[in-house]
This record gives C-alpha cells, sequence and structure tokens, in this order.
C-alpha cells in the first residue's frame, strides 16, 4: 500500500511540474511577443492598414533619376552580348560596370541610353550609374546570370 502511494504522490508532483514548466514558457512567449509589439510601435512602425501621412523634406540635393528598362534585377540570359537600356536626365553620363569591363555613353535628348554589354558564364553584377553636369548621381545595381543551359 505505501508503494502504491508513494507512486501516486510522484505522479502529482511529474503532474506539478509539467504544468508549472509549460506555464512558464508560456509566460516567457507572451512576454517575447509583448516585447516584440512595443519596439515596433516605438520605432513608429503600424500593424494595422490605417493610412499615414508621410512627412517629406525637400533635399537641397537634387537626385539624378535613374530607371533601367532592361534587363531586370536576376535576369537568365542564355545570350551574351546584352542590352541594357533605361532612363535618365537628358544628356547624363552613365556608367556600366560589368564584371570584365566598363561601359560609359551619354543619354540623348530625351534622357534615353541603350548600351550592349558583354557578359561572363553565370552571375554578373552590374552597376549602373548617371551623372548630371553638377556632379549629382544615381546608382542601380543588378544582378544577371548568364547559363546555356537554358539555350533552345
Amino acid at each position: 500500500m505505501s508503494a502504491r502511494l508513494l507512486a501516486i504522490t510522484l505522479m502529482r508532483k511529474e503532474i506539478f511540474f509539467a504544468i508549472l514548466a509549460g506555464a512558464l514558457f508560456g509566460l516567457i512567449i507572451a512576454f517575447g511577443i509583448w516585447k516584440a509589439n512595443s519596439s515596433i510601435k516605438t520605432n513608429g512602425t503600424t500593424t494595422d492598414n490605417t493610412p499615414t501621412e508621410e512627412v517629406t523634406t525637400p533635399t537641397s540635393v537634387p537626385q539624378v533619376g535613374l530607371t533601367l528598362a532592361k534587363p531586370e534585377d536576376m535576369d537568365v540570359v542564355t545570350q551574351s552580348p546584352i542590352t541594357v537600356s533605361g532612363a535618365t536626365k537628358p544628356n547624363a553620363w552613365v556608367t556600366i560596370s560589368a564584371e570584365n569591363k566598363d561601359y560609359v555613353i551619354k543619354a540623348d535628348l530625351n534622357g534615353g541610353f541603350e548600351e550592349s554589354v558583354d557578359l561572363i558564364g553565370g552571375a554578373n553584377e552590374l552597376v549602373v550609374t548617371s551623372f548630371d553636369e553638377s556632379g549629382n548621381s544615381n546608382t542601380q545595381n543588378l544582378v544577371v546570370v548568364l547559363s546555356s543551359e537554358f539555350a533552345k
């Protein structure tokens, strides 16, 4: 009889410790969620879908716009060279830095530019930078992959 009583007492202690450990674990998770939510709120980010008004301040240095038409970031192509084209400020200088060669061209009167760029096999990082006559610039980076595996 005393062995049975001892077994019941031990089971009660195990159940008590399991409940205590579960409650402690739940409190730790709840504290982590509360801490994450409070840090998001203090950074000014809201989680609801209500529109927020953005405050923009004018900058003293005007930016040179740069838009790339083709290729897009992470494009996979099967032939080299490829055409890099886009738009920027009229008569701005555009540099295209590829893996093996750098290209310098001047945008036309409408701001358009286009250049044939040689690629190497695999991933190619292209850095396209536009400069205006005042020395202001804008840069965009993209990766283009040259692969012979997808050739038809």
